[in-house]
């Protein structure tokens, strides 16, 4: 392990049953190796200590492929949150002689430190978290590199306010946040992930890339309200929050904010016209 372990973590999502891919990701083979194997070492090769989060059902095959040492157990009973949500805030509560996390997920064979090293400076930077954006206003929130206490802030208002499902919804809650255009990686391979059994061979899906970053900063104070207020004061917050996305090019955040006045069965003309439209898929 690194020698300086109270600078910075990095931490493989592989809790993930895999439903669409048939079976765990974390344990699908590529070139003789399991994707988690090959995912942590990747990650070796950078100045972090690496983990892997998992579910409690592949704790122990997860723990015989890269040693139980490695292996962060996800806090089911503890967190209301689901998938990478409870993952983030399991690392954000159990890590803490590390000052920063990063995390990448399992089934990106093709990234390593290298292409998370932007958002780990970036992060570091402004003293907060950072991600990855694409082409078409894709965003990556499951490559993310946070201080640690901001992540805790952000995944507990996630986790609690609404209980999340949505990754995205770290992004809405971490603040400030810088997106860094997916150019800032190595290859356009490097955010590409597996889906399905025959990605392994080629993904089917490269993310468009996008040049420059966009920093938000105050916006999480409206996923708050739309959390916590009634239901006319959370319209008017989504509609903000739906605004400024839109503004920016986010297109997949501005969709998931549609998605959560439907669910919360809110609304203003602007949010019911735009979902009328179809929203923005």
């Amino acid at each position: 392990m690194n020698p300086i372990p109270a600078d910075v973590a990095a931490v493989v999502l592989a809790g993930g049953v895999g439903r669409r891919f048939g079976r765990p990701k974390a344990l699908a083979m590529m070139d003789g190796i399991s994707l988690v194997e090959r995912a942590v070492e990747a990650l070796s090769s950078g100045p972090a200590d690496v983990y892997v989060s998992v579910s409690p059902a592949l704790e122990r095959p997860v723990a015989r492929l890269v040693g139980s040492r490695r292996v962060i157990v996800d806090l089911v009973e503890q967190a209301p949150c689901e998938g990478p949500l409870r993952a983030f805030l399991t690392a954000a509560s159990t890590l803490v002689s590390y000052s920063n996390l990063v995390f990448m997920p399992v089934d990106a064979p093709w990234a390593s430190w290298r292409d998370l090293e932007p958002i780990y400076n970036a992060s570091k930077a402004i003293g907060s978290g950072a991600s990855y954006f694409s082409g078409e206003g894709i965003v990556h929130p499951l490559f993310l590199a946070a201080r640690r206490k901001s992540l805790l802030t952000a995944a507990w208002t996630a986790c609690w306010g609404r209980a999340e499902k949505r990754a995205s919804a770290i992004l809405r809650s971490l603040d400030p946040l810088i997106l860094l255009g997916s150019s800032e990686t190595r290859s356009p391979l490097a955010l590409a992930t597996v889906n399905t059994p025959q990605d392994l061979w080629r993904p089917s899906r490269v993310p468009a890339p996008a040049e420059g970053y966009i920093l938000l900063e105050g916006h999480s104070i409206l996923y708050k309200i739309s959390s916590t207020m009634n239901s006319y004061y959370s319209a008017l917050a989504l509609e903000a929050e739906y605004k400024l996305y839109r503004r920016l090019g986010l297109l997949r955040l501005a969709s998931h904010v549609l998605k959560d006045a439907a669910a919360l069965n809110v609304s203003t003309s602007l949010i019911q016209q735009e979902s009328m439209a179809g929203g923005l898929g």
